[in-house]
């Protein structure tokens, strides 16, 4: 037998065995992408590399699932469902079995303080800050805790939601201490030097409240908390509690606490588990629902 007809045998052959697989080889491929069942086998592998299969994979979830594969660089844990380590057995770790956090931050509706660039003093939502707020009620996801800072627009935003949420002090916004009330140009026309000291400064307060590095602070402690305990939180807050939330879970610096932009009636949200979230920025409630 000769090359050619050797090699055209050897493609005849491959072409029949493609035929003969082709039609339960795409059902699987099709049952991969599109199903939302896994196996038990496939579990335990997304289990043993702390992959979630049902988030979108981004890039450092990526590099965490590689590097924590069995035998990869950086492996810690047991090399899957049943690993060893210091000659000990490991069945289904919790070390490696994250618990998934979804953490919902809805911007309080407008007040006549927002309107008017003054600080705020705790006055009511205004008429259109209450519409909108009813308008947008069913567009809020359901939660196991639902909570909201302890301000009147906060509170009185979360009922015009629907949702009877629980006031929370560590949730509370920037205590501006002698500026409550006063409007921002009338205190940058008094105190233009304080002002602009706390505008670039995170640790100063000239007012004699919070300053922004202690308010970042304390709701970083509140948020690992939540992803500690796992589920999923509502949580109507002050446009500086949104604030403090990106700049922990971007690990920006604290000074660009005042570049970042909170309109009302915004929803943000973090998944994930302590110490490692994704962040899905603001986005009107009610345009697209938070899932």
């Amino acid at each position: 037998m000769g090359p050619v007809t050797a090699g055209v045998l050897q493609l005849l052959a491959l072409m029949g065995a493609l035929a003969l697989i082709h039609i339960p080889l795409g059902t699987g491929m099709a049952r991969v992408c599109s199903s939302r069942r896994h196996l038990r086998v496939e579990t335990w592998i997304y289990r043993g590399i702390g992959a979630d299969p049902d988030a979108e994979m981004t890039w450092p979830a990526y590099l965490r699932a590689v590097t924590t594969a069995p035998g990869g660089p950086h492996a810690d844990g047991p090399p899957g469902p049943l690993g060893r380590r210091s000659g000990k057995a490991y069945v289904n770790d919790r070390r490696t079995d994250p618990v998934t956090t979804r953490v919902t931050l809805i911007a309080p509706a407008t007040t006549p303080s927002l309107r008017r660039a003054r600080f705020d003093d705790g006055d009511s939502l205004d008429d259109a800050g209450v519409a909108r707020a009813m308008a947008a009620a069913g567009h809020v996801p359901a939660a196991g805790q639902v909570l909201a800072s302890p301000s009147t627009r906060c509170r009185e935003t979360a009922s015009a939601l629907g949702l009877d949420a629980t006031g929370t002090a560590e949730l509370a916004g920037l205590d501006v201490g002698r500026w409550r009330g006063r409007a921002l140009a009338d205190v940058g026309g008094a105190e233009p030097a304080a002002l602009a000291r706390w505008l670039a400064d995170p640790d100063a307060a000239p007012h004699g409240g919070t300053s922004v590095r202690d308010l970042c602070e304390r709701v970083a402690r509140w948020l690992e908390r939540c992803g500690h305990a796992g589920g999923r939180t509502v949580a109507v807050v002050e446009p500086e509690v949104v604030r403090a939330v990106v700049v922990h879970v971007l690990h920006v610096p604290a000074a660009a606490f005042w570049r970042l932009d909170v309109p009302p009636l915004t929803a943000t949200e973090v998944t994930g588990r302590s110490g490692r979230w994704n962040l899905r920025l603001g986005h009107p409630l009610g345009s697209t629902s938070a899932h």
